[in-house]
């Protein structure tokens, strides 16, 4: 495919990127002073301690140990300026550094809530009550003059972007998150960019499908600022061909640290795979092996995960509480599609579930499962082990630095990303369903953010290697998937042909029966057959309510038909009704049938 000639790559220059940082959590340097307190000196930090000075008997002073060092970094508030926090950093017995947020409310209405808090995470505490009386007064008191907004949640807080550990942030208004589950999050980094680009970027050249999930984890940020919905995209194939190497390669994008990296599983609960969304919100959700989730959950899972939206729930006073929502990417793996999991548990998938969750043929078609090219490595296994491998020791940046690059002239980069999809949808074939113009928007997303990533020099693959992996994954979709229009049409047609397959000689009296001097008996009759050797046609002629509660069971039986009609096998006499008179003997004259018409071969 070419380049259309009136794109052009959007600016990689960092002319306005002095407006945006990177809050990164940093070490407390030995030299730290607690933030000014009282007037009069009350609190002093002595020995790596915070004392208070009291007056004592015979108005004598004495020094009271309240903690072991801590700092506070600043004041922390809402957008709407409520909710004020202070943000306070200090070390564990172990030397391990901990960001706490203690909010005035707190201190004011539990102080030993708070204080209890700071103490599980490892801040020393002098025991007793006055101790923690004069603490509590300390950090009511103290003077600082930085200020941060507060988010509670991960992803974009207007144009800033929050990371549980460190944010891409305006510097004039920077926003820090104060969420719970810290320690929960897999957004962390390692190793460098460079470092990254080399060992795992430019080994997914020549691999459509490592590419296009690398793209995915670009593609998670953009979705609030393109408007576009959530989107999953499930790798299916035989065990051993690659598929969680392709998700490990992919999450080492967003971060790791874990032994799957930034790999999850998809064994979950309907609560539980809210709480991941929540966690990954604006960003790139990796879910392993679908068969570890229960079939008969997995389509509220997808449908939950994919629609953006948690439960209304109560709240223990009655009161209904708002609900979660977020923008979220799947990726996802497993040896069945989403439809045969579903089967299994006796559900059937929708047209909908189908482009929500998109199965990608893991196979790519070279013999190496999901791999194209081994960039030299010996066996398809050499190579799932290397780049696995490297994608668990350097993690994390690659997002960060397409955030950095994004954030300034955003809306011009979101313009450009626009035309990149729009240009996209432009090279497929005419005449695609809305289904599947639906599902290829998804891929032109992918490939807008994986060009978007290449231009930012992030990647190292050429101009339009993301966008022809993602054309490459389409028509292999578009291949598996059998049709251009709705599945569900597809499937209800499917569903005819197969009742008349099953009980075209048992449930359909023939002409020929009638004519014989014993006719067959037809048990549980479904409708009539004539067979017109002139124009060598069976015409199948469905009762009514046997087509539409049992041949039709599970569909729209309008649909069905409608189906039908444009695959050119429902004979119609009048238009606008979709049966057809027919006088049959010992039946009511001219009575409607649906008629099914099927060449003889």
């Amino acid at each position: 495919m070419s380049k259309p000639l009136s794109k052009t790559q959007p600016k990689t220059a960092t002319e306005d990127a002095s407006a945006v940082e990177e809050r990164l959590p940093e070490p407390i340097p030995a030299t730290d002073k607690p933030a000014e307190s009282d007037d009069a000196g009350k609190f002093v930090d002595r020995a790596g301690a915070i004392w208070a000075k009291v007056q004592g008997a015979k108005d004598k002073a004495r020094e009271v140990w309240l903690c072991d060092a801590l700092v506070v970094m600043g004041l922390v508030r809402s957008h709407n300026s409520e909710e004020w926090c202070l943000w306070i950093r200090f070390k564990d017995p172990d030397g391990v550094q901990h960001e706490e947020h203690v909010s005035y409310e707190e201190l004011t209405l539990e102080p030993r809530k708070a204080i209890a808090r700071l103490a599980r995470s490892g801040l020393k505490f002098n025991p007793r009550r006055e101790a923690q009386e004069l603490f509590c007064e300390y950090l009511r008191t103290v003077k600082t003059k930085k200020r941060w907004r507060s988010a509670f949640r991960v992803g974009w807080c207007e144009r800033s972007y929050v990371f549980a550990d460190d944010s891409i942030t305006r510097k004039d208004d920077p926003v820090v998150y104060v969420g719970p589950d810290r320690a929960d999050f897999r957004t962390k980094c390692a190793g460098t960019l460079a470092e990254w680009t080399t060992q795992v970027a430019q080994r997914c050249r020549g691999n459509s499908r490592l590419i296009i999930l690398t793209c995915a984890a670009f593609a998670s940020v953009l979705l609030k600022w393109l408007d576009e919905e959530n989107a999953g995209f499930h790798l299916v194939g035989r065990t051993s061909d690659g598929k969680t190497t392709a998700l490990i390669v992919a999450g080492s994008a967003w971060g790791g640290g874990h032994p799957m990296g930034f790999v999850r599983s998809w064994r979950t609960t309907e609560n539980g795979c809210e709480l991941f969304a929540i966690q990954h919100c604006d960003g790139l959700l990796v879910l392993d092996e679908l068969a570890q989730i229960d079939p008969k959950h997995a389509a509220t899972v997808v449908y939950t995960l994919l629609n953006g939206q948690a439960k209304n729930r109560m709240a223990s006073d009655l009161r209904r509480m708002g609900a979660d929502s977020w923008r979220v990417i799947v990726i996802s793996s497993g040896e069945i599609t989403l439809g045969e999991h579903m089967d299994s548990g006796g559900a059937r998938i929708r047209g909908g579930q189908s482009v929500r969750m998109l199965d990608i043929p893991a196979d790519a078609g070279k013999g190496m499962g999901v791999f194209e090219e081994l960039h030299g490595t010996p066996t398809p296994a050499d190579f799932a082990r290397e780049i696995s491998a490297a994608a668990r020791r350097c993690y994390g940046t690659p997002i960060r630095q397409f955030l950095k690059l994004l954030l300034p002239d955003l809306d011009a980069k979101v313009g450009w990303c626009r035309e990149w999809i729009e240009w996209f949808m432009s090279q497929l074939p005419a005449g695609l369903g809305s289904e599947t113009a639906r599902a290829a928007r998804r891929f032109a997303l992918l490939a807008a953010a994986g060009e978007l990533a290449t231009s930012f020099g992030i990647t190292g693959w050429d101009e339009h290697e993301a966008n022809d992996a993602a054309r490459r994954c389409f028509d292999d979709w578009l291949s598996n998937r059998g049709t251009t229009g709705s599945s569900d049409d597809a499937a209800a047609v499917a569903q005819v042909m197969a009742f008349i397959e099953a009980h075209g000689a048992s449930r359909f009296q023939s002409e020929d029966d009638r004519d014989s001097v014993s006719p067959r008996i037809i048990h549980n009759r479904a409708g009539f057959v004539r067979t017109n050797f002139k124009t060598r046609e069976l015409e199948y002629l469905f009762l009514a309510e046997t087509f539409r509660n049992e041949v039709c069971k599970g569909f729209d039986s309008q649909l069905a038909l409608r189906a039908l009609k444009e695959r050119g096998l429902l004979r119609i006499q009048e238009s606008g009704r979709l049966t057809v008179k027919r006088s049959v003997e010992n039946m009511a004259k001219n009575q409607g049938y649906y008629a099914v018409v099927l060449d003889i071969e």
